[in-house]
């Protein structure tokens, strides 16, 4: 575990195993500040934003997406790179689960074929989901944001 003060904000990094990890990131000042983290084609993202809102800023600068309060949003694309470059609004609390997508394709092995991302069809298009956070998940990701543990015991 890594905790990362930029000036631009703050950022914890929750190492899980290879190929997938956590970010913790909030704003706790009364301005705009950007979190950046560099992340490749070869991972799918979620991120979860608990408080505030943002803008996910792609392309530099010429596409950009929003979240909102009680909302994920889904970030999948294996024709180009999807470096973390978000405008965070005071106040803010973002939990993203990044893997790769080998990493996320192993946990639902069986069920591949029902998730519409993984279909042979949509393999190796660009896909961007956002939906509202369920109450049982806002409930886990709560936690992890509270949940502090010494670095030298938090890969256990």
């Amino acid at each position: 575990m890594t905790t990362k003060n930029i000036a631009e904000g703050s950022c914890r990094k929750l190492g899980l195993e290879e190929g997938c990890y956590i970010l913790l990131a909030k704003n706790e000042a009364s301005n705009i500040q950007k979190v950046t983290h560099p992340i490749d084609r070869s991972f799918i993202q979620f991120h979860f934003c608990l408080k505030g809102g943002g803008k996910f800023i792609f392309n530099e600068g010429r596409y950009a997406m929003e979240i909102t309060e009680d909302h994920s949003l889904l970030l999948y694309n294996t024709q180009t790179d999807l470096p973390l470059n978000l405008e965070f609004k005071p106040g803010s609390q973002l939990v993203s689960l990044v893997m790769t997508i080998r990493s996320f394709h192993a946990l639902f092995s069986t069920e591949a074929g029902y998730i519409p991302f993984l279909s042979e069809e949509n393999r190796s298009k660009k896909y961007y989901a956002q939906d509202p956070i369920s109450p049982a998940v806002s409930v886990i990701l709560n936690e992890l944001v509270i949940y502090n543990l010494h670095p030298s015991v938090s890969s256990l």
